[in-house]
């Protein structure tokens, strides 16, 4: 399973958010600290803010900030939100034109598996991610109190 940049770039958004809970960040802030494209972070911000994951603060001193309790957000469900998991075309009845789909076991093996990653995914969360590492974390992304 390959995830797609956009939900890469989400994931290490809402890590960056989850260690500094001090107040709204610039997505430049954090797109320098991650060496990525900041036009890109910001479209995956505004996803995520369309999503519930963040708010938004404007104003000089404003940015992105969680807008969820990092114990809350559970992986499994952003991937669902951010990742179009159709893995073969016969995924996708309306668009599917393969010949042997009526006779092919492949789709149900694939959607076992796909059910387990994202089974595996649903047991964590953005705190589980974070809560351990938060001092490391904080340290290579260079985040320091204000």
């Amino acid at each position: 399973m390959h995830l797609q940049q956009r939900t890469d770039y989400a994931i290490r958004l809402l890590i960056h958010l989850a260690v500094d809970r001090s107040g709204p960040r610039p997505v430049g802030d954090i797109a320098r600290g991650f060496d990525i494209s900041e036009h890109h972070l910001a479209k995956v911000a505004q996803r995520l803010r369309e999503l519930g994951y963040l708010s938004t603060i404007r104003g000089r001193n404003g940015g992105f900030e969680l807008a969820l309790d990092p114990a809350s957000i559970r992986l499994g469900d952003l991937v669902r939100q951010l990742e179009e998991m159709t893995i073969v075309e016969c995924f996708d009845r309306a668009q599917n034109r393969c010949a042997i789909t009526g006779a092919c076991l492949l789709r149900g093996v694939l959607e076992r598996a796909r059910a387990s990653f994202l089974a595996v995914l649903d047991e964590h969360t953005l705190e589980d991610l974070v809560g351990p590492r938060r001092a490391d974390l904080a340290q290579v992304l260079d985040i320091r109190p204000r």
